[in-house]
């Protein structure tokens, strides 16, 4: 049986009349408003526990896989980075090492240069000496040759 809003007014006044009207009134809020079919028993909260445990679980799984695959991106794209990286270094140093082969190339063209210029300063210095020498022994011929004339 469903009891409606002037049945529960009906309780009241009976209270209110043969007890008191603070008494009613506790009365009345210890009373349910609904009707007990609509209450939840133990069986229907066991229930709805199993029922959310479940689907957290579920819940729990479906997030579980998420990230699995989220690292698995992210690791993905990190060894792709990483070997980008590898590559540009491993350019980076080829052209760095034949730079270098380039400048020692260019240092032992400048040392047989250097050895050249050597040589021919070595025979102009030699040059110079010899015609110093020469014409300081022309310069004494001519000297005493003009003292003895």
């Amino acid at each position: 049986m469903s009891v409606s809003e002037a049945d529960r007014n009906m309780v009241y006044q009976a209270f209110t009349t043969n007890l008191s009207q603070p008494v009613a009134e506790v009365i009345m809020e210890l009373l349910f408003t609904k009707p007990t079919g609509e209450l939840a028993t133990q069986a229907d909260l066991h229930a709805n526990t199993t029922l959310l445990r479940g689907e957290f679980a579920e819940f729990r799984s479906e997030i579980r896989g998420e990230f699995t695959d989220f690292r698995s991106e992210i690791n993905a794209e990190f060894t792709d980075f990483r070997n980008e990286i590898n590559v540009e270094f491993t350019d980076f140093r080829n052209e760095v090492r034949r730079e270098i082969v380039g400048v020692r190339a260019d240092i032992v063209d400048v040392r047989g240069e250097i050895q050249q210029l050597r040589g021919e300063m070595k025979a102009e210095i030699g040059n110079l000496y010899r015609w110093g020498a020469g014409t300081m022994v022309a310069n004494g011929i001519a000297v005493v040759t003009a003292l003895l004339t």
